[in-house]
C-alpha cells in the first residue's frame, strides 16, 4: 500500500486570478481550408503524427451521425474523412473516445429496457483509413440501471446528451478503468450507500479485474471527489467525509470534514482507507489525483 501511495500526488488548489499572456502570432499555424461537418460534439485525440477528430450528433439519446477525420499534425491539413451514420444501432448512446497506447476506441452503451440490462460496447478505430477495425466488442453487462449524468453545452447551456460511465487511463496508458454508479433502489441519501462499479482492462480491452464496491459511508456522509488508476491496476478514490450528520463544510471557520484516499485492489475484497491530515483552518476548494513516475515532490502547499 505504501508503494502505491508514493506514486500518487494529491493536489489541493485554491481559486485565483491571473492575467492572461498574449499569444504571439509566430506560434500560430493555420492549415488548408476544408468544408467541415458542423456538429456540436467533437472529440480530438492525438495519434502519432496525426490528429484524429471524431464527430457525432445525438437526438433523443441516440447516435444519428458519426464521422472520423484525420489531420496531419504538422501541416494541419485534412488527410481522410469518412462518415458512418448507419453503423450504430439507433439504440446506442455515445460514451467516450479512449486512447490506450497506440489504440483508439469508441465506447457506446445500450439500455435493454425490457430485460433491465445495461450493456457497454467498444470498437477500435483505424486512424489510417478513418474506419473501424474489427467487430464491436461487448465490454460487460449490468443487471439493473446505472446513474446517468446530463451533459450540458457550455456555450448554449442546453442539454446535449447523458453519460453513464467514466473512463480513466493509467499514467503509462497501458490500463483503463471504467467506473459507474448503480442507481439506488430508494432515494434516501441518509440511508443509501453508493455501489460503485470498477472494471480494469488492458490495452486490448481484456478484463484484468472487475467488481462492484459498496462505499463505507452513506451518500450524505461522503462526496466522491476524484478517481485514479495506477499502472499496477489499483483504483484510488479521493473522498470528502463529513465529521457529523450535517453537510456543512465549515463550522465556525473550521473544516467539518476529512479527506480520505480509498484504495481498491483486484486481488482483495477489502478496501483500504487512509485519512489525510489537514489543518482545520485550511478549506479545500478542489482536489485531484495524479500518478507520477520518477518525480520527487518535497512539499505541496494549499
Amino acid at each position: 500500500m505504501k508503494n502505491t501511495l508514493t506514486l500518487l500526488i494529491v493536489i489541493f488548489s485554491i481559486t485565483f486570478l491571473k492575467a492572461q499572456t498574449k499569444l504571439s502570432e509566430d506560434n500560430i499555424s493555420i492549415g488548408e481550408p476544408y468544408t467541415p461537418v458542423m456538429v456540436l460534439d467533437v472529440k480530438h485525440v492525438e495519434y502519432k503524427d496525426k490528429i484524429v477528430a471524431v464527430k457525432y450528433f445525438e437526438l433523443l439519446n441516440r447516435i444519428r451521425y458519426f464521422s472520423i477525420e484525420t489531420f496531419d499534425s504538422e501541416s494541419l491539413t485534412l488527410i481522410e474523412s469518412n462518415s458512418y451514420n448507419e453503423h450504430f444501432s439507433t439504440k446506442s448512446n455515445f460514451e467516450d473516445i479512449v486512447v490506450l497506447n497506440d489504440r483508439i476506441y469508441v465506447f457506446y452503451s445500450i439500455w435493454d429496457k425490457k430485460s433491465k440490462i445495461e450493456q457497454l460496447y467498444a470498437q477500435e478505430i483505424n486512424p489510417a483509413s478513418c474506419s473501424f477495425r474489427g467487430d464491436e466488442k461487448l465490454i460487460f453487462t449490468i443487471q439493473g440501471s446505472v446513474t446517468a449524468t446530463p451533459i450540458i453545452d457550455a456555450l448554449t447551456n442546453a442539454y446535449q446528451r447523458y453519460s453513464k460511465y467514466e473512463f480513466q487511463t493509467s499514467y503509462d496508458k497501458s490500463k483503463l478503468l471504467i467506473q459507474y454508479r448503480k442507481e439506488p433502489i430508494k432515494k434516501n441519501e441518509a440511508v443509501n450507500k453508493d455501489v460503485i462499479g470498477l472494471h480494469v482492462f488492458d490495452e486490448s480491452l481484456s478484463l484484468t479485474w472487475g467488481k462492484e464496491v459498496t462505499m463505507p459511508y452513506t451518500e450524505k456522509k461522503m462526496d466522491n471527489l476524484d478517481y485514479a488508476l495506477d499502472s499496477k491496476g489499483n483504483v484510488l478514490l479521493a473522498a470528502l467525509v463529513y465529521r457529523d450528520n450535517t453537510t456543512k463544510k465549515l463550522i465556525n471557520k473550521q473544516i467539518n470534514y476529512d479527506i480520505e484516499i480509498i484504495t481498491v485492489q483486484g486481488k482483495s475484497d477489502e478496501i483500504i482507507q487512509n485519512k489525510i491530515n489537514i489543518d482545520n483552518d485550511k478549506h479545500i476548494v478542489s482536489l485531484n489525483l495524479f500518478e507520477v513516475v520518477n518525480v520527487k515532490f518535497h512539499k505541496v502547499v494549499p
